[in-house]
């Protein structure tokens, strides 16, 4: 029978320790590839959006979306902004959206392709199919912008035509499920606070 509990020394490796940083974010130090010592680093909550700034996305994310079709849906909240960063996160896992990425100290997560099509799964054929892919921004405003928690969603869109995807924006507003379910996690959020008090 395998063991379910281990004595204080028992099942623990010496590089197995939790570790804390000067950069606020908390890592097992294990012998792994640097790429997935990357993955597996989690952000402190007072970390997040550190770096986040009302005036302008991150240069790395706006060259992602220069040029491209995309559409944006904005709302504002009064929770904090670690607080509407993880329930993007939720909601982004209670939707099965593939996450790409999660930038915590810019507030920014992305997320990988998401292909939508009406056409017969028995017909390999991928005439009006799109495909969708998330950019999602969580910063607090400053006083200009009544110093809410904000949420940007950015959908880059494209359609597939001639044999390849072209950017093209799209008809269907993709985001507005994405933020319902935000606002979900929000409100379970705040449930779980009221029932813990």
């Amino acid at each position: 029978m395998p063991k379910l509990f281990w004595d204080t020394e028992d099942g623990q490796h010496p590089s197995d320790v939790v570790s804390s940083s000067s950069s606020g974010t908390v890592a097992m130090e294990h012998d792994v590839s640097p790429e997935m010592h990357a993955k597996r680093i989690l952000p402190m909550a007072g970390y997040v959006g550190i770096n986040a700034s009302a005036e302008k996305m991150p240069e790395k994310y706006e060259k992602q979306l220069a040029g491209r079709a995309v559409t944006l849906n904005e709302r504002k909240y009064g929770q904090p902004v670690a607080d509407l960063f993880s329930a993007v996160i939720d909601a982004m896992t209670s939707l099965h959206v593939p996450v790409a990425s999660v930038d915590s100290p810019n507030g920014v997560i992305t997320s990988d392709w998401i292909r939508k099509g009406e056409n017969s799964i028995n017909t390999p054929n991928m005439i009006g199919y799109t495909r969708h892919r998330f950019v999602v921004r969580v910063y607090r405003a400053g006083a200009e912008l009544g110093h809410a928690t904000r949420l940007e969603v950015h959908v880059i869109g494209q359609l597939y035509e001639s044999s390849k995807w072209v950017d093209k924006k799209l008809v269907r507003n993709v985001s507005e499920e994405l933020i319902v379910s935000v606002e979900e996690q929000l409100a379970a959020m705040q449930q779980r606070g009221s029932a813990g008090q």
